[in-house]
């Protein structure tokens, strides 16, 4: 019981520093023709299905990887720009990568070494803690705005 209320506890500190929500079903392929920076993550092959997005911060720089989409603020109910998950296919997925400041989002095209929060997900809104199926984190060294980083679990959720 403990143990759930730790992964509750965390999940939740999760969510509310992502500010975020997984709420779109776009694919990895149509996702790649858009947006300045990317990130590749590899290393999902058992999360096929599920849903991923990412943030960090370097260099007091808030950074959030996915797509973005209207959709209402999780405290406010306004509705706001904010991050959308994206469709993980074939063991990988690609993610568009921004630079996050209250709610705006502009290009990410830094050449950085970011350590990134990742969050997958087997449903849409990432808000509902039992949705969640695994956290972990991906080192990217970004060249322009591009990365390819392995996947590092953290934990699994729905165990």
């Amino acid at each position: 019981m403990k143990n759930i209320v730790k992964i509750m506890g965390i999940i939740l500190l999760s969510a509310a520093f992502l500010m975020t929500a997984c709420l779109t079903t776009t694919t990895a392929t149509q996702q790649q023709a858009e947006g300045p920076g990317t990130l590749i993550i590899t290393g999902l092959d058992e999360y096929n299905g599920n849903y991923i997005c990412a943030s960090g911060e370097i260099n007091e720089k808030y950074i959030s990887a996915g797509k973005l989409t209207m959709q209402p603020h999780p405290m406010t109910g306004e509705e706001g720009l904010g991050l959308a998950g994206i469709l993980i296919e074939n063991g990988s997925a690609v993610l568009n990568v921004w630079e996050a400041n209250y709610g705006n989002f502009t290009d990410f095209s830094g050449s950085d070494s970011i350590d990134l929060e990742v969050q997958i997900w087997r449903e849409v809104e990432v808000y509902h803690w039992h949705y969640g199926v695994a956290r972990g984190n991906v080192s990217a060294a970004f060249d322009n705005g591009n990365a390819e980083a392995a996947f590092v679990l953290e934990a699994n959720l729905s165990e």
